[in-house]
Order: structure tokens, then C-alpha cells, then sequence
């Protein structure tokens, strides 16, 4: 990673420019980042801005846009990306805000960051940063690698698609390709090795990946292509790599209602898995996750809930095995939503006691329903039906004197 020299350039944007009278936020870029360091065609930069609030300034400054260009003289004005309402950065405060792009041709690049601010008085300031980058070119044997992330974004939780595509730029087969992405965080990739027995010149491959995301922020996918061409028997590599920017996912399906019920290491689970979106869930299934002092146990170790519509919930019944001590299960949750695989879980709190105690339930019976646990009438109901019948017989009775 390269770390650029802090050189601040401020330009004031004038009241006739923004069309308002209030006082500038004070605020500014502290640092700026490249990497990697010698980008090649095609690769994926990133540059990354530092925007601080100083300790002295009183107000909270928005970030209202950050986008990067060729420097003013450049042979060639570009816009090479832009991002958009990055939230609010307080007194004291820094964000850090990535940029991403790629440069088709080698030779060294002549760049601005733009960061422009709001303060609390509506009144707007720019901020401009230079960067200089130089774009090696590419071994004449070394194919391209480009990433392509599917989704407008990836969520926490669901399965992202990713396509990977291989170009052979050079004048001869390319052979014996080994193609692997992996994943920098928590998260998984499907099927992460593939291979292909040769590539044409001028010719391309695109693969497509499955990948889960574990934990929100920016993840690293990186590539490693392995290879031969045919006037040497050492394999070569280079890679490649992208940063994808993971969000919170909301969960559609929760477990509400949840009642608990321990007999010696055995737990019942019951409850419903209420549907709280506004999109219908598909093949929900309930799981307990073995570890940490819990098992599924038969007959319910996992349950099938099946569909739940929008705003509607289903009962579920799951079973467990609890070592000592252990107060929660966690349960886990799978859906699909729109055709994505949904996988969260939600821990359930289970009581010391016999028969859990949760939404007003001690010992697995409602407060107040006097109804044993091993089932039948309540007491009260069978006296009410005594009585009736006596007074029935006892008119029965009168009517015949």
C-alpha cells in the first residue's frame, strides 16, 4: 500500500457556485492510499481517502460526494468514479472512503480526488487531493483476470454472485489453466478451484462463483491463475484481486413467541418463525448448531417450516441435547428470498428450570391456566359441569312431582 504525502489543496466553492449563504464546514483530507502498488491494465486500484473533522471545529460535516478524475492538464479528462451521501463525520472524527477503478492502458497517471462536505449551515466546501500512480505494463505471456460482481451489492448472510473472466492477450495457447478464488474474511466460496486444458490467443473465459459473506464491510476476493505456455515446463501465476462492499442483511425471518422446555439435558424448543419483511420466504428450515455444548437431538433435531408469507408465521417444534451450564441455543435459520439463499441465526435463551419460561410462560404452561402438564380437563371446568348436572336432575326431579 502506498501511502501519498499529505498535500491538501482546498478550494473554496464561491455562494454563487452552491447558491447559498452560510458559513464553509471546516473540514479535510488527511491522507490518501493506492493499492496495489504497480497496478497492471485492467487490474482493480484502490484509492482510498482519509476525510477528517479537526477537534476544533464545532459542527458535524457531512460527506456529500467523493469522486475521483484526471488532474486538471491530463491528456485526457475523465471521470473515473463517484460515490455518493457517505454519511457524517463528527469534531475529532476521520472516515476512511474507498474508491475503486481500473486503467485499460500502462504509463503513468495524473489523478484528483474530490471530497465535498456540508456543514450543519447548509453551507458546502471542496476539497481536492492529488494522486500519481504509475500502471506497469503486462508480461506478454501473462493473461488478463478481470472481476465482475453481480449484484448491485452483496449482503451479509446471502449468496453473492461473482464472475471471474480469464483473457489470454498473448500470441500462443496458453495451457494446463488452474483458476482459484479465494476470500480475505469470513465468508465461503463455492467450488473454489476450476480449471480449463488450454486457451486460444485473443480468446476469453468467464467462470462464475458463489460467494457467502459472513461479516459486513469491505471483503477482498483475490484470484491466482496458474498456467504454462508451450516453450516452458515451469507453471506461471499472477493474481488479481477486488474489493466488495458488504451490508447488514435484514432478517426476514425471526423466532418470536419462543418457549423452552428442559427435561435433565433434553430441550424442547417451540415457537413461531414469523416472516417480519415484506417479500415472501421460501424452504425456511429451522436447524439447531452442534458445538459448544449443544446437539440436535432426534426427533426434531432440524424442522422443515416450508414457505411463510409476508407478515405470516408458522409454529415449529425443534430438540436439543445441552451439556451443564449451557443457558442458549443457537438456531439457525435458512430461506430463500427472490431467488437468494438466506443464512442467519438467532440464539434462544433457555431457562434453568424445568419447562422454559419466556412472553409470560413459566414451566411450559401459561400463567394461570391451572391445566396439569400431563393434559386433561382444568379442575374448575369439571366442577362447573358437577353442578350443572345437578341442577339438571334436581328440575328433572321437581317436574315430575
Amino acid at each position: 500500500m502506498v501511502r501519498v504525502a499529505v498535500f491538501l489543496l482546498v478550494l473554496c466553492l464561491s455562494t454563487g457556485a452552491v447558491g447559498v449563504v452560510a458559513a464553509q464546514p471546516n473540514a479535510g483530507i488527511s491522507s490518501v492510499s493506492v493499492t496495489p502498488e504497480d497496478p497492471k491494465p485492467g487490474e482493480t486500484v484502490s484509492i482510498e481517502a482519509t476525510v477528517s473533522n479537526p477537534q476544533s471545529n464545532d459542527e458535524i460535516v457531512d460527506v456529500t460526494s467523493v469522486y475521483l478524475r484526471s488532474s486538471f492538464g491530463a491528456e485526457e479528462f475523465k471521470e473515473y468514479t463517484r460515490v455518493n451521501d457517505l454519511g457524517s463525520v463528527g469534531p475529532g472524527d476521520e472516515k476512511s472512503i474507498p474508491l475503486y477503478t481500473s486503467f485499460e492502458s500502462p504509463g503513468e497517471k495524473r489523478l484528483t480526488i474530490h471530497v465535498v462536505v456540508r456543514g450543519e449551515g447548509g453551507g458546502l466546501r471542496s476539497y481536492e487531493f492529488p494522486v500519481q500512480l504509475t500502471v506497469e505494463e503486462t508480461d506478454s505471456d501473462d493473461p488478463t483476470v478481470s472481476f465482475s460482481v453481480v449484484e448491485d451489492e452483496a449482503v451479509e448472510g446471502r449468496t453473492t454472485s461473482v464472475d471471474v473472466t480469464v483473457g489470454n492477450g498473448n500470441t500462443e495457447n496458453l495451457s494446463d489453466i488452474r483458476l482459484r478464488l479465494g476470500l480475505d474474511g469470513e465468508g465461503t466460496v463455492e467450488n473454489p478451484e476450476r480449471a480449463m486444458a488450454s486457451l486460444a490467443p485473443g480468446s476469453e473465459r468467464t467462470f462464475g462463483y458463489d460467494v457467502n459473506f459472513d461479516e459486513t464491510g469491505t471483503q477482498t476476493l483475490t484470484s491466482e491463475v496458474t498456467y504454462r505456455t508451450s516453450e516452458e515446463t515451469e507453471a506461471r501465476t499472477v493474481t488479481n484481486s477486488v474489493n466488495v462492499d458488504v451490508v447488514e442483511a435484514i432478517n426476514e425471518i425471526r423466532l418470536t413467541s419462543v418457549e423452552t422446555t428442559r427435561t435433565g439435558n433434553g430441550v424442547t424448543v417451540e415457537g413461531d418463525a414469523a416472516n417480519v419483511d415484506d417479500t415472501n420466504a421460501e424452504s425456511v428450515l429451522l436447524s439447531v448448531q452442534n458445538g459448544d455444548g449443544v446437539s440436535p437431538t432426534p426427533p426434531s433435531g432440524d424442522y422443515f417450516v416450508g414457505s411463510v408469507e409476508a407478515g405470516e408465521f408458522a409454529t415449529f417444534e425443534l430438540t436439543a441435547e445441552t451439556d451443564s451450564g449451557v443457558s442458549s441455543i443457537p438456531v439457525e435459520i435458512t430461506y430463500i428470498v427472490d431467488g437468494d439463499r438466506v443464512t442467519t441465526t438467532q440464539t434462544v435463551e433457555v431457562s434453568e428450570t424445568t419447562g422454559g419460561t419466556m412472553d409470560g410462560v413459566e414451566g411450559g404452561q401459561p400463567r394461570g391456566s391451572g391445566s396439569p402438564s400431563g393434559g386433561g380437563l382444568p379442575i374448575a371446568v369439571i366442577g362447573a359441569v358437577v353442578v350443572l348436572l345437578v341442577v339438571v336432575l334436581a328440575a328433572y326431579r321437581w317436574r315430575k312431582q
